[in-house]
C-alpha cells in the first residue's frame, strides 16, 4: 500500500476517493427513479394486455388489424400486442438496455451504423 504523501512527492497525482465519487448519490438518485418509472410503464403495459376487452369496449377497434391479425379478434389481438411492447419498453428501461436494444434494431436496418472508420 502506497501512502499519499509518496504520491505527492514522486509527482504521481493523487485524489481521494471523494474527488471522484462526488455525485455517487445523485446516481444512485438516478437508478432508482429509473427503476420506479421502469416498473410503472411495465404495469401499464400489463393492463393494457390484461384489460384489451374493456379498452376494445370502450375505443373500439382497428379497423387496419382487424383486416391483417384476423377477423373477429384482430383488434383485441393488437391491443395486447401493444400492451406487451409497453411492458418490454418498461423492462428495458428498469435495466438500462433501452440505449442498446435500439442501437440493435438500427444495426439490423443500417448495417454499417456504429463501425469506426
Amino acid at each position: 500500500m502506497v501512502r499519499a504523501s509518496r504520491l505527492h512527492r514522486e509527482g504521481r497525482r493523487f485524489d481521494s476517493y471523494i474527488v471522484h465519487h462526488k455525485n455517487k448519490k445523485l446516481n444512485l438518485n438516478f437508478m432508482l427513479g429509473r427503476i420506479i418509472f421502469g416498473l410503472i410503464v411495465a404495469a401499464v403495459g400489463a393492463l393494457f394486455t390484461i384489460k384489451s376487452e374493456w379498452i376494445y369496449q370502450n375505443f373500439g377497434g382497428i379497423p387496419s388489424a382487424d383486416k391483417y391479425l384476423g377477423t373477429e379478434g384482430g383488434s383485441r389481438l393488437a391491443y395486447k400486442l401493444i400492451g406487451i411492447i409497453i411492458s418490454v419498453v418498461g423492462f428495458l428501461i428498469m435495466t438500462n438496455l433501452v440505449e442498446a436494444a435500439l442501437f440493435a434494431i438500427a444495426k439490423l436496418f443500417f448495417p454499417g451504423f456504429g463501425k469506426n472508420q
